[in-house]
């Protein structure tokens, strides 16, 4: 790959169907950070999170497969997929930081590292979709990849703090 050109073609990705199936498995991420949401959620007060969980898998899956499908060249720029997984990220931080208020200080703490890991993931795609769009390129080795780590970090931060013991008062 030569870095000083504005197109690597891994950049690109393989074939549409290893892409589209890559695409399956990022949304299953989504769909489990939504079910677990959900699963928290009281079902009276968060019923528009229900509805926005639902609508965003559906048009987010209808608009990577039909872009897939009726505009590879465009497809293959990764921009989609980038837009697609922005507004999952926001999706996400948005129900997890609403699922948490009002609850146990430990399930809110929980709750609300949730939503910054989130928000972390949003920080990346949104650096991805710049490093795309051609707005700043990211060198795969450089110490700009330590951003990358943030994101499971926070997310390993928040699984612990749901499971800490609660303290004595």
């Amino acid at each position: 790959c030569d870095w000083s050109s504005d197109v690597c073609s891994s950049d690109l990705g393989g074939t549409p169907a290893l892409d589209l199936l890559s695409e399956a498995f990022y949304m299953a991420f989504y769909a489990t950070q939504w079910l677990a949401a959900l699963a928290l959620a009281d079902r009276t007060r968060h019923r528009p999170l229900a509805m926005a969980a639902v609508l965003m898998a559906v048009a987010g899956g209808a608009v990577l497969h039909a872009t897939a499908l009726l505009w590879p060249v465009t497809y293959a720029s990764g921009v989609p997929s980038s837009l697609v997984y922005l507004a999952f990220d926001a999706t996400a931080a948005w129900a997890w930081w609403r699922v948490g208020r009002g609850r146990s200080p430990r399930l809110a703490s929980a709750t609300l590292m949730l939503a910054l890991a989130t928000l972390a993931f949003f920080v990346t795609d949104g650096l991805a979709m710049a490093s795309l769009t051609g707005w700043h390129r990211f060198i795969p080795g450089h110490a700009t990849d330590i951003i990358w780590t943030v994101p499971p970090l926070l997310y390993a931060l928040a699984v612990r703090l749901g499971r800490a013991p609660a303290t004595a008062t």
